[in-house]
């Protein structure tokens, strides 16, 4: 996937660039909201500019709202803004058919194109990934003071907690939830360093988005993070001796969070 999102992050400024963009596309420039670090974005600005003409300013913010296209990270953060109206209607036949139903707006405001999955990062010497396959394996007593999570507000874990409280009702999703804050450590930044501190046995279990796990195998940092320069050489490193766990396999499976983009 990382190999090919260039391409497709091209293609998708090729495709939501011209719709409702005639004042930037005539003024030649166009700005993209990008919620990761604007050196990922970067090299696909430099190739749709260099395609179409039309230059591309590019920032990056979880709550940003008024550029021409956003990149908007979880469904919480999709209605918000669109409530506060910054949306414009870009349906159209073509998308529709690119777009499968449930990763779009029914009203055409906005198209999913990404697709992230939160699951569990584990240390193989001291955890046994066969114990795990639901979320709530981890209320067990045995991993307390072992689970490094990030705090309860960020994008994921609210888009984590509303999918437990949609399917196993509000009262088993907050059992979880008191039992989980009762088993972390002390809470960290981001996954790339959760992911990090398993490998190095600050913590044994962490909730993670699997890209992330790409991007330190790949020896890629991000300067939104502002990682040191010594912990970014040995990414990749830690990144090897962590393995990943998808949740509830048996069942419903490993819920995902879809990236969508409105202009």
């Amino acid at each position: 996937m990382i190999k090919n999102r260039k391409n497709m992050l091209l293609g998708i400024l090729a495709l939501y660039a011209p719709t409702g963009l005639s004042a930037a596309v005539e003024a030649e420039s166009i700005t993209v909201n990008w919620y990761h670090g604007k050196e990922f974005m970067y090299p696909v600005a430099q190739a749709f500019t260099a395609e179409t003409g039309i230059k591309v300013s590019v920032t990056n913010s979880d709550d940003k709202f008024d550029t021409d296209v956003m990149f908007v990270p979880d469904y919480a953060t999709l209605l918000r803004a669109e409530d506060e109206g910054r949306f414009s209607n870009i349906q159209s036949k073509e998308r529709d058919a690119l777009v499968p139903s449930q990763w779009r707006d029914d009203g055409g405001l906005w198209y999913g194109v990404l697709v992230r999955i939160r699951g569990i990062a584990y240390n193989p010497e001291k955890v046994d990934g066969d114990t795990i396959s639901t979320a709530y394996d981890l209320m067990a007593p045995e991993y307390k003071n072992r689970v490094c999570l990030l705090k309860g507000s960020y994008k994921a874990n609210r888009t984590f907690l509303a999918t437990m409280i949609a399917e196993d009702g509000e009262e088993k999703a907050l059992a979880w939830a008191k039992a989980l804050k009762e088993s972390m450590v002390p809470l960290f930044d981001n996954d790339m360093d959760n992911i990090s501190r398993v490998a190095e046995g600050k913590c044994d279990v962490a909730y993670a988005d699997n890209y992330y796990a790409h991007y330190m195998l790949e020896g890629k940092r991000t300067s939104k993070y502002l990682n040191p320069e010594p912990y970014a050489v040995k990414l990749s490193e830690l990144a090897q001796s962590v393995k990943f766990k998808w949740l509830d396999q048996v069942t419903r499976g490993n819920a995902p969070t879809v990236t969508a983009v409105p202009v």
